[in-house]
């Protein structure tokens, strides 16, 4: 997308059918709940968004890339039940956000309000969990509120667990990512 090359497009292309089948279609075969799957989920959802972003800009419109947001999309919610779990997340609102703005390009006949609510819906629910692990902020929960040091350097940082003190700099840089995709693609 950024260099404007159909030479880079169609080996994006390439690229993705061979991810694709190894880390989404293989992966699955052996366990629905794949590891290699939710690895390869939100980096693969995102450079769906730029692939469609790519084609667009050629003036085509086809819904490759969100039908396979959206599959993954749903399989993060529905399978790895991202909703439930007891670690940080963020990394999955990344892609979620990513097939939320792609379905939200293409709803121009309302044809996509039902995976724009669900969507909507999830990511409304977990960036208000994970917020309240943040430092800082005025939705921290009583853990973080009783436990987290009060250097300056910890405020903004995000925990991994709703009951656990430690700071990692991966966890805050994917959920601060989510929530400016959300707020410019979501809650604009």
């Amino acid at each position: 997308n950024y260099f404007k090359s159909d030479e880079y497009f169609a080996l994006a292309n390439e690229a993705l059918d061979a991810m694709w089948t190894d880390h989404v279609k293989n992966a699955q075969e052996d366990t629905l709940y794949s590891d290699e799957t939710k690895g390869f989920y939100q980096w693969c959802t995102m450079s769906l968004y730029e692939l469609d972003k790519y084609q667009q800009s050629k003036g085509e419109m086809d819904t490759q890339y969100m039908d396979k947001a959206l599959e993954l999309a749903y399989w993060m919610l529905d399978t790895h039940k991202v909703l439930e779990r007891t670690r940080n997340t963020a990394y999955a609102f990344e892609g979620l956000i990513a097939a939320y703005k792609l379905a939200d390009l293409y709803n121009e006949d309302g044809d996509y309000n039902t995976e724009l609510d669900k969507l909507g819906q999830a990511i409304d629910t977990g960036l208000y969990q994970l917020t309240s692990w943040q430092v800082g902020h005025p939705l921290q929960n009583s853990f973080i509120q009783t436990n987290a040091t009060e250097g300056s350097l910890a405020q903004g940082g995000i925990t991994n667990a709703a009951d656990e003190a430690d700071l990692r700099i991966d966890v805050t840089q994917h959920q601060m990512h989510a929530v400016v995709m959300a707020l410019e693609w979501v809650y604009q």
